[in-house]
């Protein structure tokens, strides 16, 4: 029979030979000791060695597989370094055959500018902690869509001319103003536009704290225009307001991960060697991490196989260990803690690590059983966060009671949107053709 596998591809599976039967991060080097491509995997040998069987039917992976000239692997205690030492490798050595992002330490931050007037505006970096940030957003255009929705339910300016407090000539106000979602700060020149200072504590707290007021806002809107049946339009709100929380929930959550001088946690596991534990794909697979060859979270944290342990200062890995069910568990903690990397501080929201690697450590913290062994500043959230809306539960509610309206009151507006039996749908059927028609539009 034929062999599916090219004989060139098989001679090299001799590179996998020499690595260790170990759980850690591997990295395929080409010509000039070039890093083509980096993943992780709980047995490094077996995953490597799949690389070269019929079992690899990924073009670009074959032909990874064909340049490159040998494998070096890093032995990891947790599965939690395994996943940032593979994020840091990516972001330093920018492999070619990694399909996740490229420039992950380039993200978008959202806030106000320092000056009387303040208005909206997109930072690389965040420089002040004392000024409210949201985000890191991936791309400029999703902070541009979060900024929308804010601006939706708060008037702020929109101009972007840096305006005095007492400006000395008369500006021509705009359209904004004309529709007064806009108090025109530019005419205040005899005296200070004191309705404005209302409008930027309440842009104040929607981006430190509490967002109800732009999720009552948007929701208002999204059912207006639900009910004239302008799905499209509706929809675009819709994906605003996603964009606004989704970045206010996590500069939230990342807060006091990167004020927190020093971080110290453990995770209960239990000791795995299932196939099924780890994809083994490498940067592919984001879904299902390997936790350091002790993948699943104990299924009795009372008595584990075991501890994953980590120290974390600024948001940013600083060491972790591996301690058995029968080893020295403060001895080894201590010491861990000794040899902890140095951390020099960040500006929170923002970390001392790119911002994947900080919500890695985020997730890995909620993970089941985690306990926090030492803490030096409280890590909590606020009681009224944007965490809770995520949902856009009361989206739904909004736009559901709008239509159950006009459904009642018969209007013809709902013609686009008939049932089968070309009748206007009852108050059971709403949810499900709003949310048809906003699929459609996304």
């Amino acid at each position: 029979a034929c062999d599916p596998v090219p004989t060139a591809i098989r001679r090299k599976a001799k590179l996998a030979d020499n690595l260790p039967e170990a759980p850690g991060v591997y990295q395929f080097l080409g010509p000039n000791d070039e890093v083509l491509y980096v993943g992780t995997s709980i047995n490094l040998r077996k995953r490597v060695r799949s690389y070269f069987t019929a079992a690899e039917k990924r073009k670009q992976i074959t032909e990874m597989v064909q340049i490159a000239e040998r494998v070096v692997p890093i032995v990891c205690a947790t599965g939690l370094e395994a996943a940032v030492r593979e994020l840091r490798i990516i972001a330093a050595k920018n492999p070619r055959y990694n399909r996740r992002s490229k420039h992950p330490d380039k993200s978008t931050w959202v806030r106000l500018t320092d000056e009387p007037y303040p208005r909206l505006t997109m930072v690389r970096q965040v420089t002040d902690s004392s000024a409210p940030h949201i985000g890191p957003y991936p791309s400029q255009n999703a902070a541009r869509e979060a900024m929308a929705a804010l601006q939706q339910a708060i008037p702020l300016r929109q101009c972007t001319k840096k305006l005095a407090l007492h400006p000395k000539d008369t500006g021509s106000p705009c359209v904004l103003a004309g529709l007064g979602k806009c108090s025109a700060p530019c005419l205040a020149v005899a005296e200070v536009d004191t309705e404005y200072k209302s409008v930027v504590e309440a842009a104040l707290s929607a981006l430190a704290g509490d967002p109800s007021v732009v999720v009552q806002a948007v929701s208002a809107r999204v059912a207006e225009l639900a009910a004239k049946a302008r799905f499209e339009e509706a929809a675009c709100e819709t994906v605003q307001l996603k964009a606004f929380l989704t970045g206010a929930a996590k500069a939230q959550k990342l807060y006091p991960l990167a004020a927190c001088p020093e971080l110290v946690a453990a995770r209960p596991v239990t000791k795995s060697s299932s196939p099924g534990a780890s994809t083994g794909r490498g940067s592919e697979g984001r879904s299902s991490r390997v936790a350091g060859g002790y993948c699943a979270p104990a299924a009795n944290p009372i008595a584990p196989d075991g501890w994953e342990l980590a120290v974390i200062k600024y948001g940013r890995l600083a060491g972790s260990a591996w301690c058995g069910p029968h080893d020295d568990l403060k001895g080894t903690i201590a010491a861990l803690r000794a040899t902890a990397e140095f951390v020099a501080p960040s500006t929170p929201p923002m970390p001392a690590a790119l911002p994947e690697e900080a919500h890695l450590i985020l997730n890995w913290l909620d993970s089941p059983g985690v306990r926090l062994v030492f803490a030096e500043t409280p890590w909590a959230l606020p009681v009224r966060s944007a965490i809770p809306y995520l949902s856009l539960a009361e989206v739904s509610d909004a736009v559901h009671h709008a239509l159950v309206e006009v459904s009642e009151a018969r209007v013809p507006l709902l013609a686009p949107i008939m049932n089968n039996n070309n009748a206007v749908p009852n108050e059971k059927e709403v949810p499900n053709v709003v949310k048809s028609a906003m699929l459609r539009a996304c």
